[in-house]
């Protein structure tokens, strides 16, 4: 599976649907929150850049 593609899939299956309709109505967008707060989004992304070969680690950084 690919670094994106696992990423996606823990952030879809974790969170909080109470907070993420809270995220929602806070920002007034229609666009999909999952409910995650800042700090487990960026360990969620350092866990999943850390299984990925080396050259796709520079570019997790980004994400």
């Amino acid at each position: 599976m690919a670094l994106l593609e696992s990423l996606r899939d823990a952030v879809r299956s974790g969170g909080d649907p109470i907070r993420a309709r809270a995220q929602r109505a806070y920002m007034k967008s229609a666009l999909p929150y999952r409910g995650h707060s800042s700090p487990e989004l960026r360990d969620l992304v350092n866990y999943h850049a850390s299984l990925a070969p080396p050259s796709r680690r520079e570019a997790a950084k980004h994400l």
